[in-house]
């Protein structure tokens, strides 16, 4: 056989085997099989757009990267400063909060490849000057239940509750107290039974995992996570950062505050600063292990824990209203009732009570409850004659509803069986992700581990950025869904 027809032949074979030889390929071909490429600069313009809303609307800075089809995109809008007009940079560092926690759980994942401890082992052995709480069952406090939120020890313990400046909360808690509170508590439900978020609880798993390396917290986080993933912006301990690389802290309006200290025992609970270099960093870690030094540990952190009982979170999740809401809905029944019963003629004064609580509330439960008493009236006696006071008396017991809880949307699905990721579905996709605020800053990182797109997204600002954070990372998976069905 001449010798180029047996080449015909085995590209021939190649070409039904779904092989591609590459050095005889025809551009057709390849073209043929190339996956439809990403524009970039759409995704760029894309974030770029989130960004300058974001400030325009409620933000005083802000800072955002993607990653998708292994690329990075980033953008950053607004002040670090407003007083001295200094804008946000790839650099500026942020306070991140409570998704410091997924700092700690990396690091926990650490000590568990070095086999220094088992996940599903007492944290007791690593604490030899507390007694830490058991059930009433004598069931003990694990790592895996701290990490899931699943220790049953409360959000926070009295004594710090008690004891704190409300400007800085977590700066004055030291040792001793922790170990106060540990000796004297008693879990709130069987331990590992269901979820219970719990900063005190993550703070505790931060300083055993210290006591565990030999150091503390600090010194641990450092050597063992932050140094091989070279986060060379990233550390716990304040002080150590440039007077102009630290964003200012500010609230909802604008306002600075002071930036929240952290002790060593409560800073695995939100106490890491970080820039959008380094969290950039930190995202395609956590999208590609394998590129990364601890890629067995990150794959860990990531894997699905078997929770007891079976049990994760719901979709809804309870909270607290603050007290400023539960008075303002006071006000309204109060008003309904002088109404109806007194005959006042206080109707002109309602509406514009129901746009306070639409507008100038936070809390979802308010907004609407009040939606409802401006509307529901009206439909009622519209569809179903009902008269317009005494719908308004039926309506004395909606607002109740919230009076003390509010349910809270966190997508189509939540619980927390990762080392503290939380998990939900976005697009029909699973996204792992966490979020953290403290008193003047807001962080969300979440990323799609199938699709290989992620979004991080910092602001000096005390205001939520899920919803922008939620939005980017939507689009994202538009266009891979679309790049991998043309592909």
């Amino acid at each position: 056989m001449l010798p180029f027809k047996k080449e015909i032949e085995r590209k021939l074979n190649n070409r039904l085997l779904g092989s591609i030889d590459v050095g005889c390929t025809s551009d057709f071909e390849k073209e043929e099989h190339l996956a439809k490429p990403i524009d970039h600069q759409h995704v760029a313009s894309f974030v770029q757009n989130i960004a300058d809303q974001s400030c325009e609307k409620q933000l005083v800075g802000v800072a955002i990267s993607v990653i998708i089809d292994g690329k990075e995109s980033s953008a950053v809008a607004g002040l670090a400063n407003s007083d001295s007009q200094t804008p946000v940079s790839p650099s500026t560092i942020f306070e991140i909060g409570s998704l410091s926690k997924v700092f700690t759980s990396l690091l926990l994942a650490v000590s568990a490849s070095k086999q220094e401890i088992d996940l599903d082992a007492p944290v007791q052995s690593a604490l030899d000057n507390v007694r830490l709480p058991t059930d009433r069952d004598g069931k003990p406090i694990t790592w895996r239940s701290l990490a899931n939120h699943r220790s049953s020890l409360p959000r926070l313990p009295d004594d710090l509750l008690r004891t704190a400046d409300i400007e800085n909360p977590y700066a004055h808690y030291d040792d001793e107290m922790l170990y106060a509170s540990l000796s004297q508590m008693k879990p709130l439900r069987p331990i590992g039974s269901q979820s219970e978020y719990s900063n005190f609880g993550v703070g505790l798993l931060g300083h055993a995992l210290g006591k565990v390396a030999g150091s503390d917290f600090h010194q641990s986080l450092k050597q063992r996570v932050l140094v091989p993933l070279q986060l060379g912006d990233t550390a716990t301990e304040t002080g150590g950062e440039a007077p102009d690389q630290l964003a200012t802290a500010y609230q909802k309006q604008g306002k600075p505050v002071k930036h929240w200290d952290f002790s060593e025992c409560t800073a695995a609970a939100g106490g890491v600063r970080s820039s959008l270099r380094d969290m950039t960093r930190f995202l395609r870690a956590c999208i590609f292990p394998g590129e990364t030094k601890l890629a067995d540990e990150i794959e860990l952190m990531q894997e699905p824990s078997n929770l007891p009982n079976g049990r994760p979170n719901s979709a809804w999740k309870l909270r607290k209203i603050p007290g400023g809401v539960i008075m303002f809905l006071l006000v309204l029944v109060g008003l309904t009732i002088l109404e109806v019963f007194k005959q006042w003629p206080l109707n002109y004064w309602r509406w514009p009570l129901c746009l306070i609580g639409v507008f100038g509330c936070r809390a979802w439960g308010v907004k609407w409850a009040a939606i409802a008493m401006f509307f529901l009236p009206l439909a009622l006696r519209y569809f179903f004659g009902v008269n317009f006071k005494w719908a308004d008396l039926l309506l004395i017991g909606l607002p109740s509803l919230y009076v003390g809880w509010v349910w809270q949307w966190m997508g189509d699905s939540r619980d927390s069986g990762h080392l503290a990721w939380q998990s939900s579905k976005v697009a029909g996709h699973e996204m792992l992700w966490h979020n953290g605020m403290v008193g003047g800053a807001a962080s969300f990182l979440g990323f799609v581990p199938k699709l290989e797109v992620g979004v991080v997204v910092l602001t000096n600002t005390q205001t939520h950025v899920d919803a922008s954070g939620i939005e980017i990372l939507s689009e994202l998976i538009r266009l891979e869904e679309e790049r991998r069905a043309d592909s």
